[in-house]
């Protein structure tokens, strides 16, 4: 229900509009969910890179090799609406194109992030970590969208992110890996980052971001 209030002050609220009132202002502070878009981008010169392909009448996209690593990069920053103390989730677009095959394919991303704000430690990129996908098996249809999310296990790390934080990723199909069986090139569309949003937003761009 809309939040009820009195064009002309001095009559008292039911107990029913300030029980609505409050439900209303619960729903409208309680966390909910956002994303960042991000399309891979290749570095001139990057090894194992994957190859522009059509994927669909004029349409190019990068199409990444079974069998063997096919790799590009993605940067992206927090937003400034991140709840703090929230996992970022990864989602990864992908397709088979034009291919009828079926199997699992195996996504890696290799990142690293650092505060953008300092003195201090939190404002050094760190050694990376990575973590793996194995995307749903392919059912056979030839330019299905497929969307996968990482093992819950493996989310962007809480108790590190902050809003305006910028990360650093290196997304690789693992083709190599036994559990890639899908045999033949697949084209990732795009990815998704998750994130759980603070409804109040920040109230300032400089830390702690309250």
């Amino acid at each position: 229900m809309p939040i009820v209030y009195r064009d002309v002050k001095g009559s008292a609220l039911s107990y029913s509009e300030l029980d609505g009132n409050f439900a209303d202002l619960a729903a409208r502070t309680a966390l909910s969910w956002s994303q960042i878009g991000g399309e891979p981008h290749v570095e001139e010169g990057t090894a194992n890179a994957p190859s522009l392909e059509t994927f669909r009448g004029g349409v190019d996209a990068w199409a990444y090799a079974n069998g063997q690593m096919s790799q590009s990069f993605i940067t992206f920053d927090v937003p400034f609406d991140y709840a703090v103390g929230t996992d970022l989730v990864v989602g990864i677009h992908w397709s088979p194109g034009s291919n009828a095959n079926t199997g699992n394919v195996r996504f890696g991303l290799e990142f690293t992030y650092a505060w953008s704000y300092g003195p201090g430690v939190n404002n050094v990129f760190g050694p990376t970590s990575t973590i793996y996908m194995n995307a749903s098996q392919a059912d056979g249809t030839p330019y299905t969208s497929y969307l996968n999310f990482n093992d819950p296990a493996d989310n962007f790390p809480a108790a590190a992110v902050q809003p305006n934080m910028r990360f650093l990723v290196r997304l690789f199909r693992d083709g190599g890996n036994v559990g890639d069986t899908f045999a033949a090139p697949i084209f990732i569309i795009g990815t998704d980052f998750f994130y759980q949003v603070d409804k109040f937003g920040t109230s300032t761009k400089a830390p702690p971001f309250v």
